[in-house]
């Protein structure tokens, strides 16, 4: 792998824009479009950074560390916190606060959605003769038929309306309360989530859902044309809870202690698994060299869930690097330059602007830039500030990213290094029995597993070690010929999918090393003698800012770990970026009540979770 030659161009408030070369042949976006190339956008869901194999070598998952050390692999893609904010952005190319989304996920029962107001990718991509296929989690609400998929754009839609169900059941429960006489059926696991676009499907019980989409993507493949345009997302309900995966595939990692740990990596090998069944089906009919791949998380990893974001800060749901700062790669015929890590900056939005441009889609105004011309070799990075996420419920909270400086403001949460690291992974000759001094040996005190901070756990894998024989055997002939894809568990296998000590978790959940941070208060700052204010920027701050509200300050490219906040001394780049925020803020829209509905039950819907019962105003 090589990292791509760059050259600086510009320097401007502490940060270098730069040009990055290769000396194979470039194509730009104007030359790919004309070639109306097929694109797969692949969605994993929860995926931490650490639970790749490009960031951890202990992960198994060949197809995709195929692709993405055969494309660029991007070091600094940021996506949202949460599920449905992230979709928004892909689809949409906007920012989720200008669509109101920017707080958390779509309630089951909430009369909520992504705005019909605004043409989404698939619908923008039919005017320019695409086929359009959804497959998998859709998370953008479905209380109206005109929130779902066929109705945006898509020529046809499998998988699930809500944001997690059970891997085999494709049910999933409801926190709802109804009377006596309507709370029924709940009983079994809840109520079916699973469709063949508006058709509920119930004839797959017991079919793993990654195996499942992943034969519905290959029959899309296999039964059209390759000269027809081909639009394919595909999002995966892998590795969000609950943790469950085929015995086959979390036996790959039996020297892994944790059990939750290892059937969660299971199921990042069950998912490289499926892409590779895709990759094969577009080489297989000719879609292959006319195709473009791209792969992204939704957020980062969910700690209490088993998933790993070391060495970052922090985890899903949160701001830190560990909670936004997603695994991401690009792959295609058409990119000149492959094994490529490119360090330019990301935003989730930049994949709707960058498909649109590689499709000669219709121009739409978005918070996007296009990468494609950067990603190839033709021009310079085209972002170098952008906003994480803001909003305004219970104190004002907002990221904003200017060069290599992030500024955090507000009560930030989850915000200990509490995942893995990699050697928590490796496989080993041997397992033994280790004190607590040979923890700390194996594991630096500020990165100590918080897990395994319990006395129940005695035994510890040991350090790093080249890949054993049981991956070789394993991966000697493709997991495919293995396993059936319509696999039904025949036995109760509640025991192999037992939940994390949650108890224990939260117990020890951020000791160890506390940070070092520095924060300045806003009233401080506003205040500083060094700097100076226009009237109507400081009355709009003063809107959304409280005087105690802390504000940090990290340099991403020297301090990736966010430890060291530069608060309190350099105040002229925190002034620069809150002239950069007060742009985006006339922007924001109002996050509408978390209301959840009794009409949205599904026993009210033949005991499927199902459209109906709002009306598409948002």
């Amino acid at each position: 792998m090589r990292t791509v030659i760059c050259k600086s161009l510009l320097t401007t408030f502490a940060f270098a824009v730069m040009f990055c070369t290769d000396s194979t042949l470039s194509m730009s976006a104007k030359e790919v479009a004309e070639k109306k190339p097929h694109v797969i956008l692949i969605v994993a869901d929860d995926l931490g950074w650490s639970d790749v194999s490009w960031n951890n070598p202990n992960v198994v998952m060949p197809h995709m560390d195929t692709l993405a050390k055969n494309g660029v692999i991007l070091n600094q893609s940021y996506v949202q916190p949460t599920c449905t904010p992230t979709r928004a952005a892909l689809l949409t190319g906007r920012y989720p606060f200008k669509l109101g989304l920017q707080k958390a996920v779509i309630a089951a029962t909430e009369p909520a959605g992504l705005s019909v107001h605004v043409d989404i990718l698939p619908q923008l991509l039919k005017k320019v003769n695409y086929e359009t296929h959804a497959i998998g989690k859709w998370h953008l609400g479905f209380c109206s038929w005109d929130y779902t998929p066929t109705k945006r754009g898509f020529d046809s839609f499998y998988g699930f309306y809500t944001g997690a169900a059970d891997y085999y059941t494709h049910k999933r429960s409801t926190s709802v309360k109804l009377p006596e006489d309507k709370a029924r059926r709940d009983h079994d696991g809840g109520f079916l989530d699973l469709r063949n676009n508006t058709t509920p499907d119930d004839t797959k019980d017991g079919v793993y859902s990654t195996h499942l989409f992943a034969s519905v993507a290959e029959d899309i493949v296999r039964s059209r044309k390759p000269q027809d345009p081909l639009f394919m997302y595909l999002a995966f309900q892998s590795v969000h809870s609950p943790i469950q995966v085929p015995q086959n595939y979390s036996q790959v990692y039996e020297h892994i202690q944790d059990q939750d740990r290892r059937n969660y990596l299971g199921m990042v090998t069950a998912m490289d698994e499926a892409i590779g069944r895709l990759v094969t089906a577009l080489k297989e009919t000719g879609h292959y060299n006319n195709s473009v791949i791209i792969f992204t998380t939704d957020n980062g990893g969910s700690v209490k869930n088993s998933g790993s974001n070391w060495p970052l800060r922090g985890e899903k749901s949160s701001l830190w690097e560990g909670g936004v700062r997603g695994v991401a790669f690009i792959h295609s015929p058409f990119l000149p330059n492959p094994g490529t890590v490119t360090n330019q900056l990301h935003h989730a939005t930049d994949w709707f602007r960058t498909i649109i441009d590689i499709t000669g889609g219709p121009t739409a105004e978005v918070d996007g830039v296009s990468q494609w011309d950067a990603f190839a070799g033709v021009s310079g990075p085209p972002r170098d500030k952008m906003i994480y996420n803001m909003y305004d419920l219970e104190g004002f909270k907002a990221g904003v990213r200017l060069g290599d400086y992030k500024m955090l403001i507000g009560r930030m949460t989850r915000n200990s290094w509490a995942s893995s690291p990699p050697s928590a992974d490796s496989p080993v000759q041997g397992r033994h029995k280790a004190s607590h001094k040979i923890r700390r040996q194996a594991w630096p005190k500020r990165r100590l597993p918080a897990i395994f901070l319990a006395k129940k756990n005695k035994e510890l894998t040991g350090g790093e070690t080249p890949l054993n024989d049981t991956y070789e055997s394993f991966f000697s002939e493709p997991i495919i010929n293995k396993f059936n894809d319509f696999d039904i568990l025949k036995e109760d296998s509640s025991e192999d999918f037992t939940p994390r000590n949650r108890r224990v978790f939260r117990k020890n959940k951020g000791k160890g090393r506390k940070d070092k941070e520095q924060h300045i208060l806003w009233r401080d700052l506003k205040n500083h003698p060094d700097l100076v204010w226009h009237a109507e920027e400081l009355q709009i701050l003063e809107q959304h800012m409280e005087d105690k509200n802390r504000i940090r300050l990290f340099n991403i490219k020297d301090d990736p770990e966010e430890r060291n906040s530069l608060s309190t001394t350099k105040i002229h780049e925190l002034q620069a970026m809150f002239n950069y925020l007060f742009t985006q803020l006339q922007y924001m829209k109002s996050i509408p009540a978390n209301v959840k509905v009794k009409a949205g039950h599904p026993v009210n819907w033949n005991d499927v979770w199902s459209p109906g019962w709002c009306q598409a105003t948002f």
